[in-house]
């Protein structure tokens, strides 16, 4: 079946796909080639010293910015939390084998990290995860957590961005010139997801699945400008995006569409926002990682960042047939959107402007310091995220969890009652 899928492919698609499904080929036997040749008569070596130290290897998800991002991040945190550990680690590690999503972070983490090539790692990394008790012998992999901080390392420790070289600060003075910025202003970062940017990246993959989490700009046209107007310039963040966003006002910057767009300021930009509104694109969590404050719109719910300074609401979750707005309860109970019992169950309703509009007002009170929340509004976003981490720990998604002070808003609550059940 799968020489027909290929036979298929290469006829419809034509000799580029023929070159690049070579290429994959190639380099399938050569990682084998190194497995025997290379891998076997190196674990030796490893074996000897492994009563002195710990080996490693590690795979950085260079192609996936968010992993990019978030995944190194954590290790680095990590690294500094134990630096005084009287263990011994060597970690071998390499950036996978798909490409480099962004060339800012490619050159910073070179520096942070011995990166060594993908050719000689990726066999090691392999062997240790068919083999998983190589791990008795002190030889593992890296990498258990992914993108999430569950023990709050980067709460502890500083971020690795500094931005301190002379081309680096040249290269963002001239950035927020362009933009109209300069480092005293108070911008905000809007990230609306769309499906462009992995179809044109990666045309050759299926990302329907992942049609459930994109919106439409124009939803946030309204809030974009009621921030302007609490004295925020708003910055539309993106690589490849669908649409323009549609606006006179002259502190809504359509950055994404801009000349002015660059790895380094895609970065540095989400470092230094006042707070970071999203729908979850990946370059989002640049914020995330930096510890500034983030306000999600976000599918799934299980999936959620219950992290401090984090704050949430979702679409609206109904009832196929019925029209009827799901619990809570019911919305964990038909599991994954991307699971055929979700489809088939659940439709999923973007917000209104209005809501959108009243839910990133109420994070900038909050964070301003306006938002005094009255003791009924504290108790709706306790009892959400008690039976929240009910619910979690009934589906077996607590992998996912250990804090919980993140906030859901308590007004959103107030008009989706069911979402308390």
């Amino acid at each position: 079946m799968k020489i027909k899928k290929h036979y298929l492919d290469i006829k419809r698609l034509g000799i580029l796909e023929f070159l690049r499904k070579l290429r994959v080929l190639s380099f399938i036997i050569l990682n084998k080639l190194i497995i025997l040749f290379i891998v076997l008569p190196s674990f030796i070596f490893f074996f000897l010293l492994s009563r002195f130290v710990i080996f490693r290897f590690g795979i950085i998800r260079s192609s996936r910015i968010g992993h990019f991002i978030a995944n190194t991040e954590i290790y680095l945190a990590e690294k500094k939390m134990f630096a005084g550990s009287s263990k011994k680690y060597i970690d071998i590690i390499s950036f996978d084998n798909v490409s480099v999503s962004n060339l800012y972070l490619s050159k910073h983490y070179k520096k942070e990290i011995k990166i060594y090539p993908n050719l000689l790692v990726q066999p090691f990394y392999n062997f240790i995860n068919y083999f998983k008790k190589l791990k008795k012998f002190n030889i593992s992999t890296l990498g258990s957590n992914g993108d999430r901080d569950l023990n709050g390392y980067l709460y502890k420790v500083n971020h690795s961005f500094k931005f301190n070289s002379k081309f680096e600060i040249d290269r963002i003075n001239i950035g927020l010139k362009n933009l109209g910025l300069t480092e005293k202003s108070k911008f905000i970062c809007l990230n609306v997801r769309d499906d462009a940017y992995l179809k044109k990246t990666y045309p050759r993959g299926d990302w329907n699945y992942h049609n459930y989490r994109n919106w439409d700009i124009k939803k946030f046209n309204k809030v974009s400008n009621s921030l302007t107007k609490r004295g925020y310039k708003v910055l539309r963040m993106g690589k490849i995006v669908k649409e323009k966003i549609d606006t006179s006002n002259p502190m809504i910057i359509d950055y994404a569409n801009s000349s002015h767009r660059s790895d380094i300021m895609d970065i540095y930009l989400h470092t230094k926002s006042f707070f970071t509104a999203t729908t979850g694109t990946g370059v989002d969590l640049g914020s995330y990682v930096s510890r500034v404050p983030m306000a999600w719109i976000s599918v799934p719910v299980s999936g959620f960042y219950t992290f401090k300074n984090h704050f949430h609401i979702t679409k609206h979750h109904k009832n196929k047939k019925t029209g009827k707005k799901l619990t809570l309860s019911e919305i964990f109970s038909y599991g994954d959107p991307t699971d055929e019992r979700f489809l088939e169950n659940v439709t999923l309703e973007e917000l209104s402007d209005i809501e959108i509009d009243e839910f990133l007002l109420e994070v900038l009170d909050s964070l301003e310091n306006k938002g005094i929340k009255s003791d009924e509004e504290n108790l709706l976003n306790l009892k959400f995220w008690e039976n929240y981490k009910r619910l979690i720990k009934i589906n077996n998604y607590s992998h996912l969890h250990k804090n919980y002070d993140a906030i859901f808003s308590p007004n959103f609550l107030k008009k989706n009652p069911e979402l308390l059940n």
